[in-house]
């Protein structure tokens, strides 16, 4: 096939074709390489964050972790020596002058004030020992909120369902227990527990 050129001239295929390759030749078309794409897919992306591994946590994040752990051991036995009525085991979870305080806890009658505090281990043990006699209990803590605060201090803020049955009353009690803590000789130890309450169920017998 021809076509006419600027002039009128017949040009046919094969001239077109081969000034296409003369200008190809001269560099008058430039051919632009296509990028890369495999090679920038394997660049990270800067927005992703990017997780720590094993390697990067320091001993003082392990520490802490570890020390978390040893705290949430303590409340597993004060919910498990407290049910089981192991008074010399539970003692051993607190301080000498350790502060107890209830917004709520059961009581003997209607009559008598729901809210207590004591402080020290024995007259709190003595009378738990003494109110809690023929009684079932069980208590459930719950949703640990557990912070380090120094080397040898700690707090810490838990759930808390507590059932006690008496022969007078069945008591739900439904909360938060509120604790600090202080370690003596490498073991933690309870210093003061708060429980508030978001209310209670009694059903008296």
């Amino acid at each position: 096939m021809a076509e006419r050129g600027a002039k009128g001239a017949i040009v046919t295929g094969a001239a077109l074709g081969l000034g296409l390759a003369t200008r190809l030749g001269q560099g008058r078309l430039h051919h632009r390489p296509l990028p890369d794409l495999r090679r920038r897919a394997r660049r990270p992306s800067r927005r992703l964050p990017q997780k720590p591994t094993e390697k990067e946590l320091t001993m003082t994040d392990l520490q802490e972790l570890a020390e978390i752990e040893a705290l949430k051991k303590v409340m597993a036995k004060y919910s498990r020596f407290g049910d089981t009525k192991n008074w010399a085991e539970f003692r051993t979870l607190f301080v000498e002058d350790t502060v107890f305080s209830f917004e709520a806890i059961p009581r003997a009658n209607p009559d008598a004030p729901q809210a207590a505090t004591i402080q020290g281990l024995d007259t709190f043990i003595g009378g738990m020992a003494e109110m809690l006699k023929g009684a079932q209990t069980c208590h459930r803590m719950y949703l640990p909120e557990i912070t380090v605060t120094g080397p040898d201090t700690a707090k810490s803020t838990w759930g808390i369902h507590d059932l006690v049955k008496t022969q007078n009353c069945i008591f739900n009690g439904y909360g938060h227990i509120h604790q600090n803590y202080v370690k003596v000789n490498g073991e933690w130890k309870i210093t003061r527990s708060h429980t508030s309450r978001l209310f209670v169920d009694e059903q008296w017998l």
